[in-house]
């Protein structure tokens, strides 16, 4: 294991957090959707140092590759670690609330 990981955050989970940001600031404001946007980021950036202390994500993770998840307020950030590359890679963000089925077609497990 290494001391610091690459972060990088895929376009889709880019989408995720730009409609995470679009609905606070519709449904608070432009503030607090600052605030969200700043808090998952830093989150996000976190994954820099012990990545794979945080949880798996047991109901799509496989035999050949194990997602974790992190939470930030009620935010699932999932992501992947590539040992070999020393990366991270951010796949989704999405709300704790939603059903746990939808990851399981997003990420084609049965």
């Amino acid at each position: 294991m290494v001391d610091t990981y690459q972060v990088i955050t895929t376009p889709p989970a880019n989408r995720c957090l730009e409609d995470i940001v679009d609905y606070v600031r519709r449904t608070a404001s432009d503030e607090t959707a600052l605030y969200v946007r700043n808090g998952i980021l830093e989150t996000i950036k976190k994954l820099r140092t012990m990545p794979d202390s945080n949880g798996i994500q047991h109901n799509i993770s496989t035999e050949e590759i194990t997602y974790r998840r992190i939470i930030k307020w009620s935010y699932r950030i999932i992501f992947t670690i590539d040992e070999e590359e020393a990366t991270v890679y951010v796949l989704l963000i999405d709300h704790t609330k939603r059903d746990p089925e939808r990851l399981k077609r997003i990420f084609g497990v049965e």
